[in-house]
């Protein structure tokens, strides 16, 4: 699927043929910056004396997908370190840097998937039956504290299984289901 680029990290779970259901929702041809905030407010950006306009971005825990139209609109602006270059200007991470540059540099705003889910909320409420309308789910483990995981209960081994990612693959994909090792 060339008309989109996204990002996810290693801590999501990403259902790819929603995810490309909610992707036809929307025109490539347009410059689209798709993701979930994060922030209860929207962030500001300091150069010496001027703030920038606050802007949304979308965090990196719940994905984002950028448009065919916005990717050519961000290449010459990406291209050549130019990302990192800006990212070290503000000594902001990836995902602040990519919402500073759609917002604030190309004119694209935040468009807010509420279906993308990152580690940062708070999972477990999401209800079994509407985990089939997620397209990115993210899970957490804290080594001291609750973990923060999908309801849905472990079919495998938790350390096998510590993010219920496989559990949650099965549960939407029966048919592809590991059936040899399930508790």
């Amino acid at each position: 699927m060339n008309e989109w680029s996204c990002h996810f990290d290693d801590d999501n779970y990403v259902n790819v043929p929603l995810l490309k259901q909610e992707l036809l929702k929307f025109d490539y041809n347009i410059p689209y910056y798709l993701g979930k905030t994060s922030t209860a407010e929207p962030m500001t950006v300091y150069d010496g004396s001027a703030a920038s306009k606050p802007f949304w971005f979308g965090t990196g825990g719940a994905g984002v997908c950028l448009s065919q139209a916005a990717l050519q609109k961000a290449t010459p602006r990406i291209l050549n370190n130019g990302f990192r270059t800006l990212a070290g200007k503000f000594r902001l991470p990836d995902d602040v840097t990519l919402g500073f540059l759609m917002v604030n540099v190309l004119g694209i705003e935040l468009t807010e998937m509420k279906n993308f889910h990152s580690h940062l909320e708070t999972l477990y409420i999401i209800p079994i039956e509407e985990l089939q309308y997620q397209p990115v789910l993210s899970g957490g483990t804290m080594q001291y504290e609750n973990d923060n995981l999908i309801s849905l209960p472990h079919l495998y081994e938790p350390r096998q299984d510590p993010l219920k990612f496989r559990s949650l693959h099965c549960h939407l994909f029966p048919e592809k289901c590991d059936v040899n090792n399930i508790l």
